[in-house]
């Protein structure tokens, strides 16, 4: 013999017995006060939220047998009751008696008023009309004619009329058309109790003796005691969050409905057994996360939470558990255990407690990592052998068999069958490194070998081509030596010969000579005076960097002076000025540098405005530079030919200044030869900066010499 206690934990049963009533309560209703109202025989009875116990009696003119069918409020303060006699209302303290239209069975209250639905069938009042002492008729004669005399027993609003139930089936009026489903549906045959819409559209009838239907679009669908339902007597609808229940004569029976696509799925019913006060139910509320449940026995409430925990009704327990022969201490759900190594076999058996026999049970359990799918059973017991080394989860549930579906959560089991150190996950991931590491070590050394051979051919290579290019170099200077004594004697010869005789045919012959020839004498000496400039020029730069010069310490600051000193006529003509901040000393080729900064000099007073010249060379210290720049007022350069300008014999005003094209040329070697560049930035018409950086490792010294302007 078992004794259980409630399964439902913190239930709270109210009997108006307490008070001398009748302990059945057909209706129930929380008032916005708090209060909790219930509706019982003879009487209209209240909870307040301070915990007071209200009575409020039926008037005197009620029969003896008086049921209160249903509790309205209709406004703040007012309570409107639905009585087998007609309808009461509460204000204050005080209950009376409004109507006695005594045929009415269910009503819905509107801002217009009244809707009422009875053995006379469906009608509507005004808020006036309510008060009339009497009714036999129907006072809105817009009410379809075809329902109005129809035996009715509830009605429900929607959102475009009501739904309307009774002993003739079920109608959907709207004030444009009435739709009916009459009972020569097999659906609708017994009485309807109660109808209840959700927000997927579907209507759920409660019927009295047929079950449950549902509605969903033009189909219908009825469930009956095998899809869960603990009784066909069915009477009150409660729906929240996904879950339906449904009051009966027998219990509370809880389905899930929440996806719309599938019937209803039964979770679990609710009896006296769970600590009901009793099965017989007649309405139902939900009210601050609580559930009240009006009884043949009284009321009763209990926390919203338990309604999910009714999914594992069926609880699980292991009862016992076998490693090969050997009996395991007794474990319970959620515990974990460890098989002995070597283990052969495991045997688990199990059990769950159900008052309508093991018969009617079924169970369905899993070992994850060796089952794929659960296996269904009728027994309770699992077996397994050759169980491969790791953790595993033995999950178990059980349902009843006229159950539509499996409860959510399992009882669950771990348990570990250990590994020999040469089958764990370290073993193998410490040779899994070892062989990695070896793996790299051989690598490595093959990559040695191979990068030491490619290496070694490159060196013979580079080695090779260096010595075939140093013989090539010694070749060009060779012959750039001896293109310099050609240029020096073969070409400027004959150059200098054309001049001297065309100067003398001019001295001599200048008054014989007609205007004409002279034009054309003084040609050949521009020309050939031209050409001696360009013999030269190029002899200079072919001879920058072809010839094994020594560096020596150069002191710039000195060679500007010099430079300066050769340009003094052309400066005094211009009325150029030129001024020289400080000045390193670098290590370099003295008259390379002194033919730079005469080359840039020329050109900054060559290449000017109507503006007389004006040159600022100075020095800047960069990070890996010594930087020299040499800034004029000319006409500039157009950013399109910054390099365009470097390249030999490239001018661009050939027609306004006279030149070879070769200086800036001769300007860029000679910064290659001391291993550094030379830079331009210039816009046309905004003068131009020579930016000149050597090597920081060419640096001796820096004298502060003061700045000062040379020139007039």
């Amino acid at each position: 013999v078992f004794f259980f206690p409630s399964s439902i934990k913190e239930l709270e049963v109210w009997n108006p017995e307490s008070i001398g009533q009748d302990p059945t309560v057909y209706s129930l209703c929380y008032a916005s006060d708090g209060c909790l109202l219930m509706g019982g025989i003879n009487s209209l009875m209240g909870i307040q939220s301070d915990g007071e116990v209200l009575n409020f009696p039926t008037p005197n003119n009620f029969r003896n047998y008086n049921r209160v069918l249903q509790i309205l409020e209709t406004e703040p303060g007012t309570i409107e009751a639905v009585t087998d006699l007609g309808i009461s209302r509460i204000q204050g303290h005080e209950f009376s008696l409004v109507s006695n239209i005594a045929s009415i069975k269910s009503m819905a209250y509107t801002d217009s008023g009244y809707w009422m639905a009875g053995r006379n069938g469906f009608s509507f009042l005004t808020i006036d009309d309510i008060s009339k002492s009497t009714y036999r008729g129907v006072f809105n004669p817009s009410i379809d004619s075809s329902i109005i005399r129809e035996r009715m027993t509830v009605i429900q609003p929607s959102d475009s009329g009501f739904w309307l139930g009774g002993v003739s089936g079920l109608y959907h009026y709207r004030p444009e058309k009435t739709i009916s489903f009459p009972n020569d549906s097999v659906f609708f045959t017994p009485i309807i109790t109660d109808i209840l819409g959700d927000e997927a559209g579907r209507l759920w009838i409660t019927t009295n003796g047929g079950g449950l239907v549902c509605k969903k679009g033009e189909s219908l669908e009825r469930y009956l005691t095998s899809s869960g339902l603990v009784s066909l007597q069915c009477r009150k609808l409660l729906y929240f969050e996904g879950l339906l229940l449904v009051g009966t004569n027998q219990g509370l029976s809880i389905f899930d409905v929440s996806d719309p696509n599938m019937p209803p799925s039964y979770l679990s019913t609710l009896t006296n057994i769970d600590g009901l006060p009793s099965v017989n139910i007649f309405d139902i509320i939900l009210q601050d996360k609580l559930i009240y449940l009006g009884t043949a026995n009284g009321v009763c409430r209990f926390p919203i939470d338990f309604i999910y925990q009714t999914v594992t009704r069926q609880q699980v327990y292991f009862s016992q558990i076998r490693v090969d022969d050997e009996l395991l201490p007794e474990l319970s759900n959620g515990q974990s255990f460890e098989l002995t190594k070597n283990s052969s076999s495991l045997f688990i058996k199990f059990s769950t407690i159900d008052f309508t026999g093991s018969s009617n049970l079924e169970y369905r359990y899993k070992l994850e990592g060796i089952d794929e799918d659960w296996v269904y059973s009728r027994a309770s017991l699992a077996r397994y052998t050759s169980i491969p080394f790791g953790e595993f989860t033995f999950l178990v549930q059980a349902k009843r068999t006229n159950n539509q579906s499996w409860p959510t959560i399992s009882s669950e089991l771990t348990f570990l069958n250990p590994a020999p150190f040469w089958a764990t996950w370290w073993f193998f991931f410490l040779m899994v490194f070892l062989g990695i590491g070896l793996f790299i070590l051989i690598q490595q050394q093959l990559l040695r070998r191979v990068e030491t051979r490619n290496l070694q051919a490159l060196v013979d290579q580079q080695t090779s081509q260096l010595l075939s290019s140093n013989a090539e170099l010694e070749r060009s200077n060779k012959e750039l030596k001896e293109f310099a004594y050609v240029v020096s004697h073969d070409l400027k010869s004959p150059l200098r010969t054309i001049s001297s005789f065309a100067q003398l045919v001019q001295k001599r012959g200048k008054k014989e000579i007609p205007g004409p020839l002279k034009e054309y004498l003084d040609l050949i000496v521009q020309g050939s005076q031209k050409m001696n400039h360009l013999i030269e020029d190029l002899l200079t730069y072919a001879q920058i960097g072809g010839q094994d010069e020594t560096f020596h310490p150069v002191d710039l600051q000195f060679i500007l002076k010099e430079v300066i000193r050769n340009l003094e006529e052309d400066i005094r003509q211009t009325d150029a000025r030129v001024y020289v901040h400080d000045l390193p000393k670098l290590t370099g080729i003295r008259h390379q540098l002194s033919l730079l900064f005469q080359n840039l000099l020329e050109n900054a007073i060559k290449f000017r405005d109507e503006d007389p010249p004006v040159i600022e060379i100075g020095m800047m210290e960069e990070e890996h530079f010594i930087t020299v720049y040499v800034r004029d007022n000319g006409i500039g350069i157009p950013e399109e030919y910054l390099e365009e300008i470097l390249k030999i014999f490239k001018r661009l005003n050939p027609d306004q200044y006279s030149g070879t094209g070769i200086g800036l040329s001769i300007c860029q070697k000679i910064m290659g030869v001391h291993e550094g560049s030379l830079e331009i930035e210039s816009t046309g018409g905004e003068g131009s900066t020579f930016f000149l950086r050597f090597p920081v490792t060419s640096k001796l010294s820096t004298e502060n010499i003061p700045s000062y302007p040379f020139g007039t």
